[in-house]
């Protein structure tokens, strides 16, 4: 997964590319979280990168 910051972004739309149509023409998943899901950002980071949500990841682990 290739990960776009903020300067990047900038430079694509100085070009007159936007981010998004950049990610379509190169096969890159483009991952936008509405404002509204502010509050759920952990939990949808976890679920699309395949990581353990806060509630599934054990408190102690035994070796």
């Amino acid at each position: 997964m290739k990960i776009f910051n903020i300067k990047q972004a900038n430079i694509f739309i100085q070009n007159g590319a936007t981010p998004i149509g950049c990610c379509k023409n190169h096969n890159i998943k483009l991952l936008r979280i509405p404002y509204w899901d502010f509050n759920n950002i952990e939990s949808i980071l976890s679920k699309e990168l395949n990581l353990p949500t806060p509630t599934n990841i054990p408190d102690v682990v035994t070796i």
